[in-house]
C-alpha cells in the first residue's frame, strides 16, 4: 500500500524554489537597471522566487486538504451505511 499523503512539505516547496530561481532571474534583470548589481538583482530573485513558491506550495496544499477532506466524508458515509446494513440485519435475526 502507498503511504498517504496529508501534505507536501518542505521538499516540494524546495523543489519549486529550485525550478523558479532561473525563471525569476531573469525577469528580476528585466525589472532592473543595468547598472544595478549582480548580488542584488540575484538577491532579489531568489526573495521573488520564495515568495512565489510559497503561494505554489500553499495552493497545492490547500487543494490536496480538499481532497482528502473529501475522502474521508466519503469514507465515513459508507462506513455509516454499512453500520446500518450490520444493525438491521441483527435485528431480523
Amino acid at each position: 500500500m502507498a503511504p498517504r499523503i496529508e501534505a507536501l512539505g518542505w521538499g516540494f516547496y524546495s523543489i519549486v524554489l529550485v525550478i523558479l530561481y532561473g525563471p525569476m532571474v531573469y525577469v528580476i534583470s528585466q525589472l532592473t537597471r543595468e547598472d544595478t548589481a549582480l548580488v542584488v538583482r540575484l538577491g532579489m530573485a531568489f526573495v521573488a522566487a520564495m515568495f512565489v513558491s510559497a503561494i505554489i506550495a500553499w495552493a497545492a496544499n490547500a487543494s490536496l486538504q480538499t481532497v482528502l477532506e473529501k475522502r474521508r466524508a466519503a469514507e465515513q458515509r459508507q462506513d455509516k451505511k454499512s453500520k446500518k446494513k450490520r444493525t438491521k440485519n441483527k435485528k431480523k435475526k
